[in-house]
């Protein structure tokens, strides 16, 4: 199974991927040995890449939201006030404020108890 994905070239994925090519070309143009000639081949040609569960989830949602035409409602939902990202940094953000307030009356009742 050949899977195909097109990403941004300014991506963390597609500068890993440059990065792994560039690597090989350096080390082929060392002179280093890379493989073992016939049997690398037949043994590398046998084996299948294996690809993990959260990938291939990965793979299907991107997939889905590309059939569905449904990319640019997602972003927007998710930007919005009613967004669950931007519900956590609300929470966050007030569960802050609450503590500074009550660390306020903590160093306020022990400045006042050493004196």
């Amino acid at each position: 199974m050949k899977v195909t994905k097109e990403v941004d070239t300014e991506s963390e994925e597609a500068k890993k991927h440059l990065k792994l090519q560039e690597t090989q070309r350096v080390a082929a143009a060392a002179g280093q040995k890379r493989g073992g000639g016939l049997a690398s081949v037949v043994g590398s040609i046998g084996k299948k890449a294996k690809m993990g569960c959260l990938d291939k989830s990965k793979l299907d949602w991107n997939q889905f939201v590309e059939d569905q035409g449904i990319k640019e409602e997602l972003s927007t939902h998710n930007r919005g006030k009613g967004g669950y990202v931007e519900k956590q940094m609300f929470l966050e953000r007030a569960d802050l404020r609450q503590f500074e307030l009550e660390k306020a009356v903590r160093d306020k009742n022990r400045k006042s108890l050493m004196k």
